[in-house]
């Protein structure tokens, strides 16, 4: 669950789906698929944009000219490609990441059991993995909406499994806050200094008070 999860609504959103083959797995993964329904209530499709991904030790940003396809080559380590790539179903939302490993001489799908892109994850990260996108949310939406996002990853030919859900709520109202009324003069020393302050939504988490001090010196002629 998000600790905060009170966030602006005109900025872009940027996600993280990370995924494991676990240590206990008795042989490396050859496709990792992962799918992700955006809610077209809340967020607006055509702002989406792949930022990156990562497996092992590898870490990879998109750039302009790679389109929605990048292969990685894992020569000489492993005689393997990876092939990742996305699709957006822009009216349904649907958001899918594909990770294939690519048998270089042919540039199909590899057979052997053990000829996978993502090893059992016996020793960190070398089984892990994830991919990095950014999406905005729609123009508007109401002060507190909820915006809830997950996933569902599937290894192989396996059963998918969910991801938590990731929850952020709209809060666009800034906080107001003020020192409360001091006399013009104080002729003690000592004197109490207090505030105040409000914000709908998240709440206020902390004040920062500034203070400002000048002296003034009087000279005998």
């Amino acid at each position: 669950a998000n600790a905060s999860p009170y966030v602006r609504s005109d900025k872009p959103y940027s996600y993280m789906v990370s995924f494991e083959n676990d240590s206990t797995a008795t042989a490396p993964a050859q496709r990792v698929i992962i799918t992700d329904t955006l809610d077209k209530s809340v967020f607006d499709v055509s702002t989406f944009k792949a930022v990156g991904f990562g497996f092992g030790d590898t870490t990879y940003m998109f750039k302009k000219s790679d389109g929605d396809t990048v292969n990685i080559d894992l020569r000489p380590d492993k005689q393997a490609i990876v092939q990742v790539y996305y699709q957006l179903d822009e009216n349904s939302g649907i958001l899918t990441w594909t990770f294939q490993t690519l048998d270089p001489n042919t540039y199909q799908p590899v057979e052997g059991v053990d000829d996978g892109f993502l090893p059992p994850d016996k020793k960190a990260p070398e089984g892990e993995g994830n991919i990095l996108y950014s999406i905005s949310p729609l123009a508007g939406l109401t002060e507190g909406t909820e915006i809830k996002n997950s996933a569902h990853i599937v290894f192989d030919w396996n059963a998918a499994i969910p991801t938590d859900t990731w929850e952020n709520i709209t809060d666009n109202i800034i906080p107001e806050s003020a020192v409360n009324t001091l006399p013009e003069y104080e002729v003690d020393k000592d004197f109490t200094v207090s505030w105040k302050g409000s914000d709908e939504g998240s709440g206020i988490f902390s004040y920062t008070v500034f203070v400002s001090r000048s002296e003034e010196h009087t000279s005998e002629l």
